[in-house]
């Protein structure tokens, strides 16, 4: 029991609270059960590294080798001593004593191979390999870490599982797109960030479509082994793609091996494409279930001239030493630029927590509380970008990460008091692939509405917004509200709809997200229903949350955090886009807001455009000016 609390608090990041329960533990154990006994000092150490107290972590680590020794323990545990060793050598810089701490634990996993640990031996023998300067294999153990890691989450069937798993291994190709960026290599750091990004949808798409439509556990299989063999190829390919440079052409043995290599490829592709043929025929489905890293070249081809991308990438884990960092990319149609950015992700998230705190407690104080802060994040976030920006540059889509999601972009204002979204409609994507994904499969056509409204007869708000929707002409409606809000009636109406506007309650569950719900009458809609649903839609509005801020700080959950998850859930159920709302918009001002927006959609503006068009007449009102009113909602997926 100490043990698991233990390693709850240090997953949310108490680490104080765990080395006490740790403790504990090992005051229990003494001299009993060695091997349970080296674990726990192991906890210890690895909880030490975390606090930063690296002689402390020496003092348990060599404690757990003396108890290794003596009672002669197997050779999984002496692995994990040594990879726990070279982990701290390399936090303290000591590169050639990491080195063969890690030399050693390799030695070691060949008498027993643990594939699922095997990923982290290799994370730390890049970061090892590159302090000592040793840049070309370093680059090939940071390749073979990220594909360990992917090879072993696509075998992973359960629900939960595939997406945990990959949680704590996005520091890996984080660190590979620092390594890359140190070297110049935009291009190449710009692709790692974004297959990091896509491996979350995935995941999310595996959890909430597993059962639908794989329709064997053999289908299951090939699916894996494909993927595995296909990945496997690539990696051959570009690796002597790398070894083959300055050779002479013409080599036979390397062409022969080439012609080899893709024969395989191909045999690969087409079992996948056999197999992903025997799943539904709902194009959406079957492009996000492919969702595929795009290069920077894939990235700029999305845009119009009159686009542009800002990836941000939030480096909290510090890659070789560095301090965590903040950067951004800025991909046009011809270019990408890369910038560091002046603020840290922990002191970021602190200032989106506090700037949403200030918009959303009052908006009677117009600008004495919340203007200086915006102005801050705004010279942190968007200023140092701007000049990398054609002049022609009229939409920027925002690929956000961590508690970049929860800031609302569009109240951000520059030194003058202009907010960001007087100069630019916005959107958000959680990637440039799924960009791509959701462009492609817009119909960029409605005309009949789905409105469910106040299931449980709390909202009474909500229902003059739905009752004002449906007056709009040459709509198409059909009002849910009360009792008719109920999961069953959404299930089997939602099909048939252009646009789902949807005005009640979610939650969100970090530790769980697949649990994540909406309220409906009688029961919740949650994220593996939401993603089962076969939409034929051209958006989503969520029009209601509940945020309770104050929660959110103490529970370790993030302001804003309920749509994330039920938003990339309808995304995969066929929505191109998702319009949510970071907190309930004011009862007063939500009918006129959502009719404004929807008059604006008939008129053919485009979601971003028509949101960014009733936002500035908000803005232009001195009744709405505040944030608060109009600020909330964000465009997710396509903005046409």
């Amino acid at each position: 029991s100490y043990l698991g609390l233990g390693r709850a608090y240090g997953q949310f990041g108490n680490y104080s609270q765990a080395a006490a329960y740790f403790e504990d533990a090992r005051g229990l154990l003494q001299t009993k059960h060695p091997s349970l006994l080296a674990a726990t000092l192991l906890k210890l150490g690895w909880n030490a590294v975390n606090r930063n107290d690296y002689p402390e972590a020496r003092t348990h680590f060599e404690e757990a080798g003396n108890v290794i020794d003596r009672a002669g323990l197997d050779a999984p545990m002496r692995y994990r001593l040594e990879i726990a060793l070279g982990n701290l050598s390399l936090e303290e810089r000591r590169y050639r004593q990491a080195l063969a701490h890690l030399r050693k634990a390799e030695r070691i996993e060949r008498s027993f191979r643990q594939p699922a640990r095997q990923w982290r031996l290799l994370h730390f023998m890049a970061l090892t390999l590159w302090g000592l300067g040793e840049h070309d294999a370093a680059e090939r153990a940071f390749r073979e870490a990220i594909a360990t890691t992917e090879v072993i989450r696509e075998n992973l069937l359960s629900r939960e599982n595939r997406a945990a798993f990959v949680q704590d291994k996005v520091t890996v190709y984080k660190d590979f797109a620092t390594f890359l960026e140190a070297q110049g290599r935009i291009d190449e750091a710009f692709h790692f960030t974004e297959r990091a990004r896509s491996r979350s949808l995935g995941d999310l798409l595996f959890t909430t479509q597993q059962d639908n439509v794989v329709t064997t556990d053999a289908d299951a299989e090939r699916l894996i082994e494909a993927e595995r063999r296909k990945r496997a190829v690539t990696e051959e390919l570009t690796r002597q793609d790398r070894d083959l440079t300055g050779t002479p052409s013409g080599d036979v043995i390397d062409q022969t091996r080439a012609a080899d290599l893709a024969r395989v490829y191909r045999e690969a592709d087409s079992l996948y494409q056999v197999t992903l043929n025997r799943l539904p025929e709902e194009r959406m489905f079957r492009a996000m279930l492919n969702v595929t890293p795009l290069s920077t070249a894939g990235a700029r081809a999305l845009l119009n001239d009159d686009e542009a991308m800002i990836v941000y990438s939030l480096r909290e884990e510090p890659a070789q030493g560095r301090s965590p960092s903040t950067i951004a990319y800025v991909i046009t149609p011809d270019t990408i630029v890369f910038r560091p950015l002046a603020i840290a992700p922990g002191d970021l998230e602190e200032a989106i927590l506090f700037f949403r705190d200030q918009i959303t407690t009052s908006a009677k104080n117009d600008g004495a509380t919340w203007q200086s802060t915006s102005r801050r994040l705004y010279a942190w976030l968007i200023a140092p970008l701007l000049d990398a920006l054609p002049a022609a540059t009229r939409h920027l889509h925002l690929v956000p990460e961590g508690a970049l999601y929860y800031l609302p972009f569009a109240a951000l204002q520059d030194a003058s008091g202009t907010f960001l979204v007087e100069r630019f409609s916005l959107s958000v994507t959680p990637s440039a692939g799924v960009l791509a994904i959701t462009r492609a499969h817009n119909p960029r056509l409605w005309r009949s509405i789905l409105l469910v409204a106040d299931p449980e007869n709390r909202l009474p708000g909500s229902r003059k917004e739905a009752d004002a929707i449906a007056d709009l002409p040459a709509i198409r409606a059909l009002e849910l509200v009360g009792e008719q809000a109920n999961r069953d009636n959404l299930i089997e109406l939602a099909e048939n709809y252009d646009i789902i506007h949807i005005a009640t309650h979610g939650t969100f569950v970090r530790r769980a997200p697949w649990f994540s719900r909406l309220e409906l009458h009688g029961g919740a809609l949650n994220v593996a229903d939401i993603g089962r649903l076969r939409l034929n839609a051209y958006l989503v509005t969520l029009s209601a949350c509940e945020t309770a801020l104050s929660g959110g700080l103490s529970s370790d959950i993030p302001a804003g955090d309920e749509w994330i998850g039920l938003n990339q859930a309808f995304l995969v159920a066929g929505a191109p886009t998702v319009m949510a709302s970071l907190w309930p918009i004011d009862d007063r001002v939500s009918a006129s807001f959502m009719v404004g927006f929807y008059e604006n959609l008939l008129d053919a503006q485009g979601k971003a455009r028509a949101l960014a068009k009733i936002q500035r007449q908000f803005i232009r009102d001195p009744g709405t000016h505040h944030p608060f009113f109009w600020a909330p909602f964000s465009i997710i997926g396509d903005s046409q």
